[in-house]
């Protein structure tokens, strides 16, 4: 089967996704700059602390959303609206069970690990706090990774970046809150942050659901998810190795240089990634056409 190759399409999201970026670059340098400000030091690395635990500690997402894709796109490709069904089925139920898996070791590191961090006694409950916060947000973040793959496979470039877009003015809105609020600054950053991504999981959701296959419920089907686990399985080393390069580099840092060189680390962590994505956008807009594809069993077009 001929799987017609989209080049205007392509083009198009390539261009959209070079908008978002530079669109949400120039506010990323200018929030990190007043986000300093308002937190100081100790609190703008604690912050990047606590993020970077629960990033490490939800490695397995990065994988299973790479998975997913990938498994949509070959069902697009093949015109198999049904099979693209299970593979949503199948993918949320995977990822409410990664979500789970991943709030216990959270939990489990809040309780016996986080008090050992080179964070200062008094700052101590602020961290409690905004790693509860970031669980959550965590949690919300993995249990929508199902919609926002299919929005990727489904070619929703467009789309997506509206929202990206909106998400980064909303973060905006939050420094002028942060500069007017007199509560614990840290906390509140937290909360509004919490407040941002809910709004941002629930319009991938809302987005997601103009399609059938997400009407979907979880299910278990035993041969698709041994695919899954198994096509995750080359992934799974590579991210958990970039993870502990940049997550875990984070908390050696705290723990041997403190939480001002966590801030120095922060910033600098944010540049490299921008100058990553620059690099990342024109690979997003290929890789549905080309494992649709595959899955049409079109190779030459691949």
């Amino acid at each position: 089967m001929t799987y017609q190759i989209d080049k205007k399409k392509m083009a198009k999201n390539t261009i959209v996704l070079y908008i978002r970026m530079i669109f949400i670059m120039v506010i990323s340098f200018f929030t990190s700059r007043i986000t300093l400000e308002q937190l100081g030091v100790d609190d703008y690395g604690l912050n990047n602390l606590v993020g970077s635990i629960v990033s490490m500690l939800s490695f397995l997402n990065g994988s299973m959303g790479t998975a997913v894709q990938r498994y949509y796109c070959v069902e697009i490709g093949k015109n198999n609206n049904s099979a693209l069904k299970r593979v949503f089925g199948c993918g949320l139920l995977l990822h409410i069970v990664i979500a789970l898996l991943t709030i216990v070791l959270a939990e489990v590191f809040a309780i016996f690990f986080l008090h050992k961090m080179n964070i200062p006694e008094e700052r101590m409950q602020a961290a409690q706090i905004v790693f509860q916060i970031s669980i959550i947000s965590m949690a919300g973040n993995i249990i929508s990774v199902p919609y926002a793959a299919l929005l990727r496979a489904r070619e929703m470039f467009d789309k997506i970046a509206i929202v990206d877009i909106i998400q980064a003015i909303l973060r905006l809105v939050i420094l002028y809150l942060l500069i007017i609020v007199d509560y614990d600054k840290l906390i509140t950053l937290s909360l509004l942050g919490l407040g941002v991504t809910l709004f941002y999981i629930g319009a991938l959701i809302r987005m997601a659901r103009m399609f059938d296959e997400t009407h979907s419920s979880p299910i278990y089907d035993k041969l698709l998810v041994k695919q899954m686990l198994s096509f995750i399985s080359m992934l799974v080393i590579t991210v958990l190795c970039q993870l502990l390069k940049t997550q875990g580099l984070i908390m050696l840092i705290n723990v041997f240089f403190g939480l001002a060189v966590n801030a120095a680390f922060a910033i600098a962590t944010q540049v490299s990634h921008l100058v990553n994505t620059f690099a990342m956008n024109f690979k997003q807009s290929i890789i549905p056409q080309m494992m649709a594809s595959f899955g049409a069993n079109d190779f030459s077009s691949m």
